[in-house]
C-alpha cells in the first residue's frame, strides 16, 4: 500500500502538470487564431477554417497540441465578425423603417429578428461561429435598443404634434382669419379650452402645448394677417391671443419668455410689423 501511494503520489501532480500544459496550448491556439481571423478577410466555409490551422502545424509554426485551441478561436472571431459587420451594419441601414411613425409597435422586434436570422444564415450553423456572434451580437443589440427607441419615441413625438398642429390650424387659423372683430373673444375661449384638453385629457406636457400653438398656429396667423394687408385685425387676434390665460389664475400666455416659445420678444416684433404695415397703407392711401 505505502508502495502504491508513493507511486501515485509521483503520477498525480505529473498528471496535473500535463493538464496544465494542455489547457495553456489550448488558450494559445485561441488566441491565435483570433489574431489570424482578426486579421485576415476570411471565406467563413468548414473547410478553410481547419485549412488555415493545418496549414501552420505543417509550416511548423503551430503546435499540434495548440490546433484544436485555434480552430475555436478562429470559428468564434468568424462569429464574432458577422455580428459586427454584417448585423450591426444590417439594423442601421434600417433604422428609418424603425423610427417611421406608422410603423406598428413591434418593428424593432421584427427588425432585429430579421437582421439576426439573415447574419446567422451565413454562419452555416457551426456552434462555436454562432457562440461568437451571441456574444458580439448580445453587445450591439444593447446599444442599438437604447439608440432606436429613443429616436423612434423622438419620431412619433414629433409626428403626433404635427397632427395636433394642424388640427389646431384648422380648427382656429382659418377661423381667426375670416372672423369679425367681435367674435375673437369666443374664439379666444375655445382656443383656451382646446389647449387645457391637450395638457389634461391627452398628456401632451403642458409647455409643449403653448409651444405648439405659438410656432404653429399664433405667429403664422398674426403674419399672415400682416403680410394680407389686415393689420388691425391682426393688432386684435394678437392680443386675444396674448390674453389667454394658461393657469386660470392670471398666466397669460403673453408672459411667456423662454427657449421654445419667446412669446413676449415675438409679441414686440409682431407689433412693430403691424406699426409698420399699418404706415405702409396710410402711405399709399
Amino acid at each position: 500500500w505505502n508502495d502504491l501511494a508513493d507511486a501515485l503520489s509521483q503520477v498525480n501532480p505529473a498528471l496535473r502538470e500535463y493538464g496544465a500544459i494542455q489547457q495553456i496550448n489550448l488558450e494559445e491556439g485561441r488566441k491565435l487564431g483570433e489574431v489570424d481571423a482578426a486579421k485576415n478577410q476570411l471565406d467563413i466555409a468548414q473547410s478553410d477554417m481547419d485549412k488555415a490551422g493545418e496549414r501552420l502545424v505543417a509550416q511548423g509554426l503551430l503546435p499540434r497540441s495548440q490546433l484544436l485551441g485555434y480552430q475555436q478561436g478562429y470559428r468564434k472571431r468568424i462569429g464574432q465578425r458577422v455580428a459586427r459587420n454584417t448585423y450591426m451594419t444590417g439594423l442601421n441601414s434600417r433604422m428609418d423603417e424603425i423610427t417611421d411613425p406608422e410603423a406598428t409597435d413591434d418593428v424593432l422586434d421584427r427588425v432585429m429578428a430579421e437582421e439576426r436570422q439573415k447574419a446567422r444564415e451565413t454562419l452555416q450553423g457551426r456552434p462555436l461561429a454562432e457562440e461568437g456572434f451571441a456574444e458580439y451580437a448580445t453587445n450591439i443589440e444593447n446599444r442599438f435598443i437604447s439608440s432606436a427607441i429613443t429616436k423612434r419615441d423622438a419620431a412619433v413625438q414629433s409626428h403626433n404634434e404635427n397632427i395636433v398642429i394642424e388640427d389646431l390650424n384648422e380648427r382656429f387659423g382659418s377661423r381667426l382669419i375670416g372672423a369679425n372683430p367681435d367674435d375673437i373673444g369666443s374664439i379666444q375661449n375655445e382656443i383656451k379650452n382646446e389647449l387645457d384638453r391637450l395638457a389634461d385629457t391627452d398628456k401632451f406636457d403642458r409647455s409643449r402645448v403653448v409651444e405648439m400653438f405659438w410656432n404653429g398656429v399664433g405667429m403664422p396667423t398674426v403674419t399672415g394677417l400682416i403680410v394680407d394687408g389686415q393689420p388691425d385685425k391682426a393688432e386684435k387676434v394678437l392680443e386675444a391671443m396674448l390674453d389667454i390665460d394658461l393657469t386660470g389664475k392670471g398666466g397669460r400666455l403673453g408672459n411667456i419668455n423662454r427657449e421654445g416659445a419667446y412669446i413676449r420678444s415675438r409679441a414686440v416684433e409682431l407689433r412693430n410689423r403691424i406699426a409698420a404695415k399699418r404706415d405702409q397703407l396710410e402711405s399709399e392711401t
